[in-house]
């Protein structure tokens, strides 16, 4: 066996020990992932998500928007040498302490069963959405009333002359 074939055999051999796949009791097609390290898929983009409103019961809007993103606070960090996780990187990270994130969007953090706080990032994902919204609208609102008032200034320059 050539060395690029066991390297590649080793490669993948250590890939499946560190990404273990959950298939519990779940209909064709569907499963839990869950990964020790980094997961990664080629080409990038995003996880498909169901979403076909023949699934879904809508229970009403989300309206977290401006005033919970204002509250964000994003951060670097390192995860510590000594963590109860067991977590080992030592690489610098950017994003939220979940403690901080559960004060403005509580319905993005939950408790894992080794009772640490996590992290589900699509509550903000939708929270800033609604906040682009909204300051959008405050955009508009604001170009009316240049142009309102624009068209007054000149009125009075008008009658000025």
């Amino acid at each position: 066996m050539s060395k690029s074939i066991s390297g590649l055999i080793r490669v993948f051999l250590g890939f499946l020990l560190t990404t273990v796949f959950c298939l519990l009791d779940t209909p064709k097609g569907h499963a839990d992932l869950s990964t020790v390290g980094g997961a990664s898929k080629v080409g990038g983009g995003s996880w498909a998500t169901f979403s076909d409103s023949r699934l879904k019961t809508v229970e009403g809007e989300y309206t977290s928007g401006i005033e919970q993103v204002l509250k964000l606070r994003p951060v670097r960090y390192r995860y510590r040498e000594d963590n109860e996780a067991g977590i080992k990187d030592g690489s610098e990270h950017i994003g939220f302490i979940a403690q901080d994130v559960q004060a403005a969007i509580p319905e993005a953090v939950y408790t894992n069963d080794k009772g640490f706080l996590m992290l589900n990032q699509d509550p903000i994902l939708w929270a800033m959405l609604n906040a682009i919204q909204h300051q959008q609208t405050v955009i508009d609102q604001q170009k009316a009333e240049i142009e309102s008032l624009r068209n007054t200034v000149d009125d009075l320059i008008t009658r000025t002359r």
